[in-house]
């Protein structure tokens, strides 16, 4: 009983390790999926919905400048795009 008390004690920080390992990595691919989706989005002229994909990315990962940088791209896309549908 007491060895595998020890072996439950030596365990418990490389399995929390793990844990928490599986989860970044969990994360990030959920990060990467909504970035994909947006790359794509934008790359089909449909600026609005990956405007919303790396919001998304935003609202889980703050820190991702990149993404705030693609939503000022698309947002400059959107406008030049209603700017050529006005002079036409």
């Amino acid at each position: 009983m007491r060895a595998l008390a020890l072996a439950l004690a030596l365990a418990g920080p490389a399995f929390g390790q793990t844990a928490a390992d599986e989860a970044q990595k969990a994360r990030s691919a959920e990060l990467k999926a909504h970035y994909d989706t947006a790359l794509e989005l934008y790359s089909k002229g449909d600026y609005s919905r990956a405007i919303m994909e790396w919001r998304e990315v935003l609202r889980k990962a703050p820190d991702q400048t990149t993404a705030e940088k693609m939503i000022e791209m698309a947002r400059e896309a959107i406008d030049r795009r209603d700017r050529a549908l006005q002079d036409a």
